[in-house]
């Protein structure tokens, strides 16, 4: 531990757990880009529908159960590009992102039973070339099919184990 401005800084270690990875398939191909709604009174291009995740591509992925065995966070980090997507588990919403760059992190832990039960259903819809929305130019992609973009380029299992700090009286 060291002080920097009256804080302390603990120096925690890498997690040296080893997680067995996630199976993905892919189930279906997404179709064309969405035509995205604008709202008029705000100007400012709407969620998309329930209807338009039925473009979707769609995955299927599946995550073994020793990865799950602890009493530790595990995320499944997925690093991807496109618009929107949505996970689901056993047919329900359980989290969704519009892609800005960053890869998309869901905590498993409290889906455990269901996870390994139904798997996860991954959705994920591309982004067109004119879609009105604002991405940073250091995650813009360089180039735009027609058909926009779309990748899911991993899927990965990373652990997150818990550290306890506990508060002293500053006296030590």
């Amino acid at each position: 531990m060291t002080q920097e401005d009256g804080f302390a800084v603990v120096e925690l270690p890498e997690p040296a757990v080893e997680l067995p990875q996630p199976a993905v398939e892919p189930v279906s191909e997404a179709g064309p880009p969405r035509r995205p709604v604008i709202d008029e009174t705000s100007g400012r291009a709407s969620a998309p529908t329930d209807a338009d995740f039925a473009e979707a591509a769609v995955y299927r992925i599946t995550i073994p159960e020793e990865a799950l065995a602890g009493d530790d966070e595990v995320l499944l980090r997925l690093d991807w590009t496109g618009d929107v997507g949505r996970a689901y588990i056993g047919g329900r919403l359980v989290a969704d992102q519009f892609w800005y760059g960053p890869a998309w992190e869901i905590g498993l832990r409290r889906f455990r039973k269901e996870v390994l039960e139904h798997g996860l259903e991954l959705r994920l819809l591309p982004l067109a070339a004119d879609a009105p929305v604002y991405l940073s130019p250091q995650v813009r992609p360089a180039a735009w099919p027609e058909d926009g973009v779309l990748e899911l380029r991993s899927a990965r299992l990373v652990p997150v184990p818990r550290t306890v700090l506990s508060a002293g009286d500053g006296t030590s």
